[in-house]
C-alpha cells in the first residue's frame, strides 16, 4: 500500500473520532443548558413563594424605630416556649429569633416588653451556646457575643451569664431591664421573633 491512502485512512479516522467528540460535546452542553434553565425557573418559583410568605407574615409584624420587624405577642399573652420550640416556631414563619446586639437594639425590645407584659416578663433571643463549646455564645449568623460583653445583667450579687453549660446547654434570653441573662435551654419564656434576613427584597 503506498503512503498516500494510509494518510487518507488516517485523515478520514481522526475526523471521525473528532466528529464523535464534538458531537459528544455539543450535546452535553445542551444538556447543562437545560438543566440551567430548570434550575433557574425552579430558583423564581422558590422566590416568588417566599415572598408570598413573607408578605404574609410580614402584615403581623411590628416595626420598630431601628427599621427592623418583629413578631411580639399580643398583650399579657401567656406564649411561653423552650428556647428550642421558640427557635422553631419563629423559622416556621419566615422569622427568627430576635438578635439584640447593640445596647440600643435591646433597649427597643425592652421597652417593648415592658409596655406588653409585666415588669419581669423574660424573652428569648437568638443567642445560645448549643452547637458550639459550652459558654461560646453566638447570635443567629454565627456573630460570637462575648462573655464579657457589656450587654449582660451585672451587679455585686450576680454575673451572667451564669449557667453551668458543663452540664446543659445555654440559651440568652432579656428582660425589661435591658440586659441579657442565660438560662437552661429547656426553660420556658416569651418568644421574640425578627423578620428573617431572607425576607428583605430589593
Amino acid at each position: 500500500m503506498s503512503k498516500l491512502p494510509l494518510l487518507f485512512v488516517l485523515a478520514a479516522t481522526f475526523l471521525t473520532a473528532n466528529a464523535i467528540s464534538l458531537e459528544q460535546i455539543d450535546s452535553k452542553l445542551n444538556s447543562i443548558v437545560t438543566e440551567l434553565a430548570v434550575l433557574k425557573k425552579d430558583q423564581s418559583e422558590t422566590k416568588v413563594s417566599k415572598r408570598f410568605e413573607c408578605d404574609r407574615i410580614s402584615s403581623n409584624l411590628t416595626t420598630l424605630s431601628n427599621g427592623k420587624k418583629y413578631w411580639i405577642p399580643a398583650q399579657n399573652a401567656s406564649i411561653s416556649l423552650s428556647w428550642y420550640k421558640a427557635k422553631e416556631m419563629c423559622e416556621k414563619n419566615a422569622m427568627r429569633l430576635a438578635s439584640p446586639k447593640t445596647s440600643e437594639e435591646l433597649e427597643l425590645l425592652s421597652q417593648k416588653a415592658a409596655s406588653h407584659f409585666e415588669e419581669d416578663a423574660a424573652f428569648w433571643l437568638s443567642a445560645s451556646d448549643v452547637g458550639q463549646q459550652p459558654g461560646d455564645f453566638h447570635w443567629h449568623g454565627g456573630d460570637v457575643l462575648p462573655r464579657n460583653s457589656h450587654l449582660w445583667f451585672y451587679s455585686s450579687y450576680v454575673s451572667e451569664p451564669d449557667v453551668n453549660s458543663q452540664v446543659t446547654r445555654a440559651c440568652v434570653y432579656a428582660k425589661p431591664s435591658a440586659k441579657l441573662y442565660d438560662a437552661p435551654c429547656g426553660a420556658s419564656y416569651l418568644v421574640f421573633c425578627q423578620q428573617d434576613d431572607a425576607c428583605i427584597f430589593d
